[in-house]
């Protein structure tokens, strides 16, 4: 069995027909494209990190986290989810013939991205955590991928200048 193409995109249904007509065409290893999607959206990821929210800007920091990073070596205007940098490292393709999948397998990632209430044994048991997304796709991204996926198929390769 040749490898087929299995999209799922939320709120870009054009791009998604587009991808997966295209990919109807293909067969053999969608890797080459996959590895330099994987990169651009890995990428994209850490940027929200970086900028704490990129695109839409996150929450400020509370006033108890505040208090919990004057007391720390991490500069008070230090990127709210990059003290450690754990997360953003850990934000990593994997990566088949005929499958991508970016994101991170920190337990606490989810709580981070869509919010919630921290659990009971955490450095602040019970505390709400608004939610500050950084892993999604913007309907550029989306259009990238798909002008990404043509380059692939009708060039050979996939790259970026």
């Amino acid at each position: 069995m040749s490898p087929g193409l299995s999209i799922s995109v939320t709120g870009a249904d054009e791009a998604a027909t587009a991808i997966r007509a295209v990919g109807d065409r293909i067969t053999g290893s969608f890797r080459p494209f996959f590895e330099v999607l994987g990169a651009d959206w890995e990428a994209a990821f850490q940027g929200r990190i970086d900028m704490a929210g990129g695109e839409t800007p996150w929450p400020p920091m509370s006033a108890t986290r505040r208090r919990i990073r004057a007391s720390s070596q991490t500069p008070g205007d230090f990127p709210l989810l990059r003290e450690t940098g754990d997360l953003r490292a850990s934000i990593v393709s994997t990566i088949t013939d005929d499958a991508l999948d970016v994101g991170t397998a920190l337990p606490y990632a989810a709580l981070l991205h869509f919010g919630g209430t921290t659990p009971p044994g955490s450095m602040v048991p019970g505390a709400r955590v608004p939610p500050r997304p950084f892993v999604y796709l913007t309907n550029e991204q989306v259009g990238d991928a798909v002008d990404l996926l043509y380059e692939w198929i009708y060039d050979g390769e996939a790259g970026r200048d």
